[in-house]
């Protein structure tokens, strides 16, 4: 379930990686490097992959109680 959350969100292995860069690389450096939009756009995508892996697990763990 979660490689068809990964793979619909991300489609490859390579946006992936710069989503996780663009989640550590601190705000004001993607500013000064004029990423800014694809910072908060590349965040997103993973903050709602890691959303819905957890209501994911939660529903199932809900549900097999």
């Amino acid at each position: 379930m979660y490689y068809v959350f990964w793979k619909a969100i991300f489609g490859s292995r390579q946006e992936f990686l710069d989503a996780l860069r663009f989640w550590f690389q601190p705000n004001w450096l993607s500013f000064l490097r004029a990423e800014f939009n694809k910072d908060m756009y590349m965040s997103f995508k993973l903050g709602f992959f890691l959303f819905l892996c957890s209501a994911c697990t939660w529903l199932m763990f809900s549900l097999f109680k």
